[in-house]
């Protein structure tokens, strides 16, 4: 009998009942993984903030969402709002989500290209600093400039999903783009709340997190893979950095930066092992026996996923596990608590006027595209930047378009520059979802004509020799 002999590949010695369950639960995880799954979801939760928040049950979620949680011990307690935690925790982990994609990009994917990444960053920034300005424009002398940062974020999810609806419209090389600048604009955000709105500084816990920060970095040099480590040292980082007054979604981008990206077996290396293994398990006892009369099977079954983990890395692996729980969990449940609204006369009554709505709303609608495409045209003209392949300067508005749906990002950042349950905070709330969704709609017009149009590009692609960007892995 051979290794490659004709025997099925898969005979499942589940019960009916398993394969019920699994056959019902198939499609679902399935539809978890795809990037329109995140847009949907973050919808639903949306609308469903929104009608909570405009119903008899308002006062009781809202009871909910203050009631505190966290852990007592004999000298010491740590509790926040159940809000709070999501905004400071879960958010932390989407941004751990969104620093690994980042680190993957630089070392393999578009990023990489040292004329791209410039592209890229150029985009992102000029994606940053005109809506800023235009924020600015509107609200220079008044009582609310703090909010200046509210129209410079994108949301991944939202712009991706919405990319993902028009995908007969848009090219892979179209999802890289706008992911990186998502990406980009992301990590500009948190780098913003951290320098901008993190107050009263805690030296001594900014110490703490720096030698955690460290440990992290010594762990992933000396090769520890265990993602227990990882996790352990992370979550004390995670305290350290919320108590030292810097926004504890800082601590998800430096726990990403250490999370290592080298296997530690070849991939020639595993698969002649894997080979070995294979060979043996097919020449070792009688396949029709259960795996638990054939305990030198189940030896090397354990030695064939503990050499496939070895081949693979921790970065693809948290990668893989956080995305469909980010999309599921992470992203809806900030949705549900901060995007909701109560809409009345107290909150639209000059709503038309007021210069934080008009900030905010043309600085998403139009300050976003108009700096993310000026500064990729500059950036290639002027800078050596290239566009990725098939791109042409009309893909780049429709694409900045989408960079103009701010939604989670922005909400987050109103959230902590103004006062909870405040008018302002409200009307803040409208002028972001009403300009994520002219947004979304234009974009969406854009590419879709754009597909009638071959592309042109304006400098040639990378070559392969060109010269790379190196990070530390």
């Amino acid at each position: 009998m051979g290794l490659f002999s004709r025997v099925p590949y898969y005979r499942s010695p589940k019960t009916q009942i398993e394969e019920q369950v699994e056959e019902l639960l198939s499609p679902i995880e399935k539809f978890t993984h795809n990037q329109i799954a995140t847009g949907i979801f973050l919808a639903i939760a949306s609308i469903m903030s929104m009608v909570i928040f405009n119903s008899p049950f308002h006062d009781a979620f809202h009871h909910i969402s203050e009631y505190s949680l966290g852990i007592f011990l004999e000298n010491h307690q740590f509790t926040m709002p159940i809000h709070e935690w999501i905004s400071s925790g879960l958010m932390a982990v989407f941004f751990l989500y969104i620093g690994l994609e980042l680190k993957r990009e630089m070392l393999v994917g578009e990023l990489r290209h040292v004329r791209q990444s410039i592209t890229v960053l150029g985009a992102a920034a000029g994606g940053m600093v005109m809506p800023g300005l235009i924020y600015v424009a509107f609200n220079y002398g008044g009582s609310h400039m703090n909010g200046w940062a509210i129209p410079m974020a994108t949301d991944a999810a939202f712009a991706l999903g919405t990319l993902a609806l028009l995908a007969r419209h848009a090219s892979p090389t179209c999802f890289a783009f706008l992911a990186a600048l998502a990406i980009f604009d992301d990590l500009g955000s948190v780098m913003i709340i951290a320098t901008f709105y993190s107050h009263g500084f805690d030296i001594i816990m900014v110490g703490y997190s720096s030698i955690l920060f460290a440990c992290l970095l010594m762990c992933n040099i000396l090769g520890v893979r265990h993602v227990g480590v990882y996790m352990m040292v992370g979550v004390a980082l995670w305290y350290c950095v919320h108590e030292s007054g810097v926004h504890a979604t800082v601590a998800g981008i430096l726990i990403a930066a250490a999370v290592p990206a080298r296997p530690k077996v070849l991939q020639d290396g595993f698969i002649r092992r894997a080979k070995a293994l294979l060979f043996m398990m097919d020449h070792v006892g009688n396949q029709e026996d259960d795996i638990l009369k054939a305990p030198k099977q189940h030896h090397l079954l354990h030695e064939i996923k503990d050499m496939a983990s070895k081949a693979s890395t921790p970065l693809q692996a948290w990668e893989t596990k956080l995305k469909p729980r980010v999309t599921v969990y992470v992203l809806p449940l900030f949705a549900l608590f901060n995007a909701g609204v109560v809409i009345g006369m107290h909150n639209i009554d000059g709503i038309l006027t007021n210069p934080v709505v008009l900030g905010i709303f043309f600085g998403l609608l139009v300050g976003k595209p108009l700096g993310i495409t000026l500064f990729t045209w500059i950036t290639v003209k002027f800078f050596k930047g290239a566009l990725p392949e098939g791109l042409n300067m009309r893909h780049i508005l429709g694409l900045s378009m989408l960079g103009g749906m701010g939604f989670t990002m922005a909400l987050l950042i109103a959230n902590i520059s103004f006062e909870a349950g405040s008018q302002i905070l409200e009307q803040a709330k409208l002028s972001i979802l009403s300009a994520s969704i002219f947004a979304g709609i234009i974009g969406a017009l854009i590419l879709m004509h754009n597909n009638r149009h071959p592309a042109q590009r304006m400098t040639k692609p990378p070559e392969e020799t060109e010269s790379h960007i190196n990070i530390v892995e």
